[in-house]
């Protein structure tokens, strides 16, 4: 493989990650309007929800 195709392949995955993670924000985002009350924080829910896919494409693409 050269190094080109290296960073090609690096490229492809870090969008593919953005996309997995910005796919679990928005509907964390939609769940929040259907979990809120008055002890929710809907930024604490997004974030995790982004965490958590976010290690789940690390996790499932690990070298």
């Amino acid at each position: 493989m050269t190094v080109n195709d290296q960073i090609s392949r690096e490229l492809a995955l870090a969008e593919a990650r953005q996309i997995a993670v910005t796919e679990a924000a928005k509907s964390a985002a939609a769940e929040t309007g259907r979990l809120r009350d008055e002890h929710f924080c809907d930024l604490t829910y997004v974030v995790g929800a982004m965490n958590e896919a976010g290690e789940a494409f690390d996790r499932a693409h690990a070298a």
